[in-house]
């Protein structure tokens, strides 16, 4: 059983309540399995004398979510952001030179955007799939709140001081307006544009 091989190859396994060290390995999977349908993980069907596991789709989905965050890592939002406005600032400065870059900008804020409102959406969506089911609902919540939101943003911590790359939104968003508004500029890059993607 899947259950107990885990068990035995992981060091750092708790025991379960009324477990202790000397009981069988079976009895251990099988209160782990117990307390798995019972938090709702897992849920239990029975065709006859046969019970088959299976596992409600957004606990699938939540793990998937857990899943990508751990092949994907934290994300350094300031980093990019501060990319972002360095890119601009020279676009801004010479425009024939930077044209290029002022579409490398704009890709990358619309990674950013993206990025962050996917993952807050997914989060959004478990959430409120499992709000009827108690216990993992419970779980996913506090999990979220306690440990997702924490490293979700690497650089979370350096966002909030007086030196961090979003006090530059609006410089960001002046740059942009100011190209856009400027008709030698705007002509520049719209010249670039065209050339480039004959």
């Amino acid at each position: 059983m899947e259950i107990e091989r885990f068990i035995q190859n992981r060091a750092d396994w708790v025991a379960e309540d009324g477990e202790t060290p000397e009981t069988p390995l079976n009895v251990r999977a099988n209160l782990a399995l117990t307390r798995l349908v019972e938090c709702g993980w897992l849920r239990e069907e029975r065709t006859g004398v046969r019970v088959f596991l299976d596992m409600h789709p957004t606990v699938q989905k939540f793990l998937e979510l857990l899943w990508q965050f751990a092949e994907e890592g934290p994300q350094l939002i300031g980093g990019k952001v501060q990319l972002i406005y360095n890119q601009l600032t020279e676009v801004d400065k010479n425009p024939s030179l930077q044209a290029a870059g002022f579409s490398e900008a704009a890709k990358q804020a619309r990674q950013l955007i993206s990025l962050l409102k996917n993952t807050t959406v997914r989060v959004k969506d478990v959430l409120a799939s499992l709000a009827d089911k108690d216990s993992t609902a419970a779980y996913i919540a506090a999990f979220f709140n306690d440990y997702i939101s924490k490293i979700f943003i690497r650089d979370y911590h350096e966002l909030r001081t007086e030196n961090h790359p979003l006090r530059h939104r609006f410089d960001i968003l002046r740059i942009v307006h100011a190209l856009r508004d400027d008709d030698g500029k705007r002509a520049v890059l719209i010249g670039w544009y065209r050339t480039a993607h004959r």
